[in-house]
């Protein structure tokens, strides 16, 4: 509130956030970690790219080159121009739930 006891700009906004945020939280705790399993074979692809340039970046002899960066690139993108209109689908074209979209994007 300001001095005048008014609500200060963007309240709404700001509000309408946080729940958003509030419900995301609620998704992630009732999902455990888990991933709908008719996404999990490219959650699994996701997850071996991060694992793999996590390991590079710690190797002190390896630097990032574009060459390097190349495969993975290409990698992403495959996964990237799978999806229909922004979303994930699976083998029947019907989108992924909020937290398997999330969760791949991310």
């Amino acid at each position: 509130m300001d001095a005048d006891g008014n609500p200060l700009a963007g309240q709404a906004d700001l509000k309408s956030l946080l729940e958003r945020c509030w419900r995301w939280t609620e998704i992630v705790l009732e999902r455990q970690g888990k991933i709908d399993e008719r996404f999990q074979e490219q959650y699994d692809r996701l997850l071996e790219i991060r694992n793999q340039l996590d390991r590079l970046s710690v190797t002190q002899a390896w630097s990032l080159r574009e060459t390097d960066l190349f495969g993975y690139q290409r990698k992403l993108d495959r996964i990237d121009e799978a999806r229909v209109n922004g979303n994930f689908v699976d083998a029947e074209g019907q989108a992924a739930d909020l937290h398997a979209q999330r969760v791949c994007i991310f």
